[in-house]
C-alpha cells in the first residue's frame, strides 16, 4: 500500500514487530560474541619507535629548513626504505624465524607520524613473543640500513618494542555491537519489506481506494463473563 513515510508510519510498522527486533538483535550479537571470542584466532601487535636526524645538505639549507623539518623530510624518505625487500630480506636473515621476507612485510607497518621526525614500526602477529621479537629486530637494523643508504642522517632507537600482554585484534565488545546493530538492522528490513510486499486490506479507508462501495461493517464485539448464579 502507497503510505507516507512519517514518523507516526513507521512507528506503527516497528512497534508491533519490537520482539522480533530484539531478538534479532541479541541473536546476532551473540553469534558475533562466540565467533570472535572462539574461532577468530588472537592477533598481537608490538611497536617501537625510531627518531630521523642528520645533517642539511647545501639543497636542504638554500630552503631555509629547521632541523624539525629536516627530520620530517627524513623520516619520509626513510620510511620507504625501510619497506624495501632488500631491508626484509636482512630482516628475515637475523630473526631467527621460518618467516619469509615478504611474509615479514605483510606482518609490519612503517609510519611517519605527523609534524615529527619519529617513525613508529608495528609488526603484528599470533604470537606476542615473535611479534615483539621481529619488531625489535627491524629496529635494530634500521640505522645501518639508512646509513648504508641514505650516507646522511642517523636513526635513533626512542622505543623499543615490548610484549603485547593483549591481542589487538579482534576486538570482542566492538565486534558484539556491530552483531546487534547488524541484526537490528536486518530486522527492521524484513518488517519494512514485508509490509510493503503485502498487499492485504486491512481497513475500510484501504478499500475505498480502490473505488468500491462499503455495505456494511462486522462491529467489534467484545465477550464479558457472566457470572454463574446459582439457582436454588
Amino acid at each position: 500500500m502507497n503510505e507516507e513515510f512519517s514518523l507516526s508510519y513507521i512507528f506503527s510498522i516497528l512497534l508491533p514487530k519490537w520482539p522480533l527486533i530484539l531478538i534479532s538483535s541479541v541473536l546476532v550479537g551473540v553469534i558475533a560474541f562466540f565467533y570472535s571470542m572462539f574461532l577468530i584466532t588472537p592477533v598481537y601487535e608490538a611497536g617501537g619507535t625510531l627518531y630521523i636526524s642528520g645533517d642539511t645538505d647545501q639543497t636542504i639549507k638554500d630552503a631555509n629548513l629547521s632541523d624539525l623539518m629536516l627530520s620530517q623530510e627524513l623520516a619520509k624518505t626513510y620510511g620507504q626504505i625501510l619497506s624495501s625487500n632488500t631491508f626484509f630480506k636482512e630482516v628475515a636473515k637475523k630473526s631467527g624465524t621460518d618467516y619469509t621476507y615478504d611474509q615479514i612485510q605483510m606482518m609490519t607497518t612503517i609510519t611517519n607520524i605527523e609534524e615529527t621526525g619519529i617513525l613508529y614500526v608495528t609488526v603484528r602477529n599470533a604470537v606476542p613473543l615473535i611479534a615483539c621479537e621481529l619488531t625489535n629486530t627491524i629496529l635494530e637494523l634500521a640505522p645501518a640500513e639508512l646509513e648504508r643508504v641514505v650516507i646522511r642522517g642517523t636513526a635513533t632507537v626512542i622505543d623499543p618494542a615490548e610484549m603485547p600482554e593483549s591481542p589487538a585484534s579482534p576486538s570482542i565488545p566492538r565486534n558484539t555491537v556491530v552483531g546487534m546493530f547488524l541484526g537490528f538492522v536486518m530486522a527492521v528490513l524484513f518488517v519494512f519489506l514485508s509490509d510493503l510486499l503485502d498487499n492485504s486490506i486491512k481497513t475500510a479507508e484501504e478499500l475505498e481506494q480502490f473505488g468500491i462501495p462499503i455495505l456494511g461493517m462486522i462491529p467489534s464485539i467484545e465477550t464479558k463473563e457472566v457470572p454463574n448464579i446459582a439457582t436454588t
